[in-house]
């Protein structure tokens, strides 16, 4: 029989083994439950990916049909991509461009006017009268300079004043273009007009009063390069200012100039103090003094004036050496003013009566 130490072995080992078996057999269908629960898992995982679109694809929206984020190229659904698919692409790009720029003009009418770029400004200050000017017509342009009407105002001007000019250089083959209170031009008339008579009689412009005064001005120098005055021209040429008048003058080419731009249309004769006026005329290249054609009145008129010159020029030379007076330079004897006679036709002459 085995012993109590044998026996307490055995019934312990088979305590042990029992116990085992129905921790082992207990535990198996809980293993079960949880291979089937990772295998659902694993396989709902796949299912749902494969239900998507892969990466890199559109996504469609639910209510076109259409993929999100991509403009289709078949435009007109017919299943190919052909012209028509192109016209229509082409013309949704062209209404996207006209809504933005649809959007822009509001936007700017909105912010209101913009400052003018730096090579549109003409001028601030005294200087602003020659910037254009307002628009005073009506629309989404109000209060916007207008550069073409200014423009059109501007050529308007000038041909006016181009026509005007025309008119001028027909009165009289020598035109003097001078102002009232310039003294230069007093200097140039009182060659012109005083110390030689001129047939036809010189045209004489003064631009300060006439209403086309600057713009004839413009005119002169486009035309002749001068805009100064005096600016006396013989049929349609400028022969210069009061200086250059004095300068032919006192080289004895005056005479010379006037006759070879007048031509035949132009008789000038250096005044003097009897009643006869002669005129130079000009004959193949040569200068012949002959009698002026001009009746009584006008021998008359050239004698007034002629007398009227030679007053001054006595009344100037009074206080002047007998070196400097006008009889030295012009090569004659110096006159004495103490003779009666010729103070009185001095006075005469000064008040006119002559």
């Amino acid at each position: 029989m085995p012993s109590p130490r044998q026996l307490r072995l055995v019934m312990t080992a088979t305590l042990v083994t029992v116990v085992l078996i129905m921790f082992f057999t207990s535990g198996m269908p809980r293993q079960r439950d949880n291979a089937g629960s990772i295998q659902d898992f694993y396989h709902k995982t796949v299912q749902a990916m494969d239900g998507k679109s892969p990466r890199g694809q559109a996504v469609l929206n639910s209510q076109t049909g259409e993929k999100a984020g991509q403009i289709p190229a078949d435009k007109d659904a017919d299943g190919d991509v052909d012209a028509d698919d192109m016209e229509m692409a082409r013309q949704m790009q062209e209404r996207l461009k006209a809504a933005e720029q649809q959007a822009k003009d509001k936007a700017n009418e909105k912010g209101g006017l913009r400052p003018d770029p730096p090579s549109n400004v003409i001028g601030v200050g005294s200087s602003a009268d020659g910037q254009h000017k307002k628009g005073k017509g009506h629309g989404a342009n109000d209060g916007v300079a207008d550069p073409g009407t200014d423009d059109s105002e501007e050529s308007a001007e000038q041909h006016q004043a181009e026509v005007e000019l025309n008119a001028i250089l027909k009165k009289s083959p020598v035109i003097i273009f001078s102002k009232t209170y310039c003294p230069y031009s007093k200097r140039a008339k009182g060659v012109l007009l005083d110390k030689y008579s001129i047939t036809p009689d010189p045209f004489v412009v003064e631009l300060d009063e006439h209403p086309l005064g600057p713009l004839l001005q413009e005119q002169l120098l486009q035309t002749t390069g001068r805009r100064t005055v005096p600016n006396i021209m013989i049929n349609g040429v400028s022969i210069g200012g009061a200086d250059d008048i004095i300068q032919l003058d006192n080289d004895d080419e005056l005479v010379k100039k006037v006759v070879n731009l007048g031509g035949k249309r132009v008789e000038i004769a250096e005044r003097s103090d009897t009643t006869s006026v002669l005129s130079e005329t000009t004959t193949a290249g040569s200068y012949a003094k002959e009698p002026s054609p001009a009746g009584k009145q006008q021998q008359a008129q050239e004698q007034r004036r002629g007398l009227r010159r030679r007053a001054r020029d006595l009344v100037a030379d009074m206080g002047r050496p007998p070196t400097r007076r006008h009889d030295a330079k012009m090569g004659k004897a110096t006159k004495r003013y103490d003779d009666m006679g010729m103070l009185g036709a001095i006075i005469t002459a000064k008040a006119g009566k002559i």
